[in-house]
């Protein structure tokens, strides 16, 4: 970290991020709450908390695992650090934030687009202040010569929070979007119904303002585009469904993956968004603490370079078809994936990148 800020932009950057397979040299990792954040909390039962503990403290050591693992390929890991009682309530004026999140997922709020840091806003009171854990990071770039670029807060208050794309609310993550030179893919903002995209079309827009230098080019599915599509190396992706593809990315080699799914109550996949809930964890936390099969496959993985990416599924089929095209699979277990939904994409944001914008279209 740096003590001297006279060293201001330095002549040597270290945000440079155009794609998701050139080599990664630096990352941020995300950190879970500490396994003993909700001991004091009168929410939740003596079983409850013991479960949430057990999940946290796997979480942070599956962590550990993967920083190993990058470590062991010279990569630089930095890593947010939650802020001190989390579970206190925060009042920023137009609304009470019941909690604050921890920094477990760092690409949906952080992200890295060529020398620049885009601070992004969900809709989620609990995710207003959840950069802040990574500020020391930021503020390290920032002084090392990246442009810091911070979206407009948005209001969120009792009038716009369920109507937020009516009243012009600036939302959007960095997930949604994957970079590929000087082209971005992002998936739909989402309007009036969720399921077609997380942000709103002036969140989109925001981020176009910012990154004049790319070429944005729509995918046609909701939520994180990352979930959906893994650019693994020039002329290289995985999908689900090929349907999915623009038309820049037809012409592309396509690893087809066959979803298999995970096998946990149809209660938990349509609540686990309400995982710090007192019903949630009272009712189906205690029924479901399970661990990701080895079956499961999900695009949602990191490329070191183009020779290697890591993964949070063990499926033969997908491993075959990865060496088939000179890609080597690393696997990482994740025991809590679907818990927190989110895959080793999510919990990481790549900061800098070996080599230039290119174009590869």
């Amino acid at each position: 970290m740096v003590n001297n800020y006279s060293q201001f932009f330095s002549d040597k950057p270290l945000v440079s991020s155009y794609t998701e397979f050139q080599p990664l040299e630096e990352v941020i990792v995300g950190t879970p709450y500490d396994p003993d954040t909700f001991d004091s909390s009168d929410k939740f039962s003596k079983e409850a908390k013991d479960l949430l503990k057990k999940v946290l403290t796997e979480t942070a050591e599956d962590l550990e695992v993967l920083v190993d693992i990058l470590k062991k390929e010279s990569i630089i890991v930095q890593r947010p650090k939650p802020l001190h009682n989390p579970l206190q309530k925060y009042n920023v004026g137009q609304f009470e934030i019941e909690y604050i999140n921890q920094p477990l997922q760092p690409r949906d709020l952080i992200g890295f687009f060529g020398n620049k840091i885009i601070e992004a806003y969900t809709k989620d009171h609990s995710r207003f202040l959840e950069t802040l854990c990574s500020r020391d990071i930021l503020k390290e770039y920032y002084m090392y010569g990246a442009d810091w670029l911070s979206m407009p807060q948005p209001q969120l208050n009792q009038k716009t929070y369920h109507d937020y794309w009516k009243y012009g609310e600036i939302l959007f993550h960095s997930a949604n979007l994957i970079k590929c030179g000087k082209d971005i893919f992002h998936s739909q903002s989402n309007q009036k119904d969720p399921e077609k995209g997380k942000g709103t079309e002036q969140g989109l827009h925001w981020y176009k303002q910012q990154l004049p230098e790319f070429t944005f080019n729509e995918v046609p599915v909701g939520g994180h585009v990352d979930g959906k599509i893994a650019l693994l190396k020039p002329g290289l992706l995985m999908t689900w469904k090929k349907d999915w593809l623009p038309e820049k990315l037809k012409s592309w080699d396509c690893i087809v993956v066959e979803g298999k799914g995970t096998k946990f109550p149809e209660d938990f996949k349509n609540t686990r968004k309400q995982r710090f809930y007192k019903d949630y964890i009272e009712r189906w936390l205690s029924h479901w603490i399970g661990y990701v099969d080895e079956t499961v496959f999900d695009v949602n993985v990191l490329s070191i370079s183009e020779d290697k990416v890591i993964c949070t599924g063990a499926d033969k089929e997908a491993f075959a078809q990865l060496e088939k095209h000179g890609v080597t699979p690393i696997y990482w277990k994740f025991r809590h994936q679907y818990f927190w939904d989110g895959g080793i994409h999510c919990l990481t944001s790549d900061v800098r990148r070996k080599g230039k914008q290119e174009n590869y279209f």
